[in-house]
């Protein structure tokens, strides 16, 4: 038999095992973030540990609550950690991302500059925006935009796109058991865009009655998943859009608390029928047109009902077939 040497390496540690090094005291938790002095470091550490946790409820070592506080306290350690990290460039210059996603914005109109330059500024802070425009005016990349360099993800749904009934879970998340077919414990869009943005779009269509619970989520920072009895804090940036006119539709079917919450700030989009010709002369160049596209576009500018998406489907016509029509 040989002798093990001082490199050798150990097996595996079991479930068990991994119990009794996590356990629901928070001093060890804590500990985490005292003993890694990197954020890189200590994101990697605390993945192992949320690994660790998701082995130790699969067994049914923990219960699926103790896996719950155990993942809120192993989070809260690494968001203190990384907050007490130094600012890296891209934090300290965080509306270059949004020039960059600002570029694909094309226009020379006084009124859409202005909200780029407005955008430029609000994708450093963490205010909740609205959006308004048609379909097709450019929404979700301004809110894009406004995502600019944060660290977490940009998620985004469609509250129009979405059953009445699946709708709250999407947003909240839901726990194992907590309707039919739910098997298993799902995060909701407001936890998954921890440290980044929410992206609520057509938020007019959400139901009146879902828009109470999502208010509180606002108000509160926290949401509860259903079939769950603990909240649990949330860590984004809420971005709205909507194509509807919601402001003549308060307390009606849209909740006069909810939309002032939401609309800190206001960008509102033009249709591409608003548009001026300079800015057709200019769209039709991104796309490598000449003076003869710009005139059929422009003739028919009062017909897009996609807007942007009507021109792009118009040079795409052209390259692939050769057809100079806007039909």
């Amino acid at each position: 038999m040989e002798n093990e040497t001082p490199n050798a390496v150990s097996a595996a540690p079991t479930a068990r095992q991994l119990h009794n090094s996590t356990c629901l005291s928070s001093t060890p938790l804590v500990g985490i973030a005292a003993r890694i002095a990197a954020a890189r470091a200590l994101s990697e550490g605390a993945k192992r540990r949320l690994d660790n946790i998701n082995l130790m409820k699969a067994e049914n070592i923990i219960s699926n609550d103790e896996a719950r506080k155990l993942t809120r306290q192993v989070e809260s350690a690494a968001k203190e950690e990384r907050l007490s990290q130094p600012a890296t460039p891209a934090q300290l210059q965080p509306g270059q991302m949004a020039m960059k996603m600002l570029d694909r914005f094309v226009t020379c109109d006084p009124d859409l500059i202005k909200v780029k330059e407005r955008v430029k500024t609000l994708a450093t802070v963490h205010y909740p925006v609205l959006i308004r425009g048609d379909s097709g005016t450019g929404k979700e990349l301004i809110a894009r935009a406004l995502h600019g360099n944060r660290v977490g993800p940009f998620v985004a749904i469609n509250c129009a796109a979405i059953s009445e009934n699946l709708i709250e879970s999407e947003l909240f998340g839901h726990v194992k058991g907590a309707f039919t077919g739910a098997f298993n414990d799902r995060a909701g869009l407001l936890i998954k865009a921890r440290g980044g943005t929410a992206f609520l779009d057509e938020i007019g269509d959400l139901p009146y009655a879902l828009q109470a619970k999502l208010l509180r989520a606002l108000q509160n920072r926290v949401v509860r998943r259903v079939g769950s009895n603990d909240d649990e804090e949330i860590d984004c940036r809420i971005v709205a859009a909507t194509h509807k006119g919601i402001e003549s539709s308060l307390n009606d079917t849209f909740r006069l608390d909810l939309y002032y919450r939401l609309s800190t700030f206001i960008l509102d989009l033009k249709r591409m029928g608003e548009r001026t010709y300079e800015d057709f002369e200019l769209i039709s160049k991104h796309f490598g047109g000449d003076d003869e596209d710009t005139q059929r576009l422009w003739v028919n500018r009062g017909r897009m009902k996609g807007n942007f998406r009507d021109i792009e489907q118009y040079f795409i016509r052209k390259k692939v077939l050769g057809i100079l029509s806007y039909e």
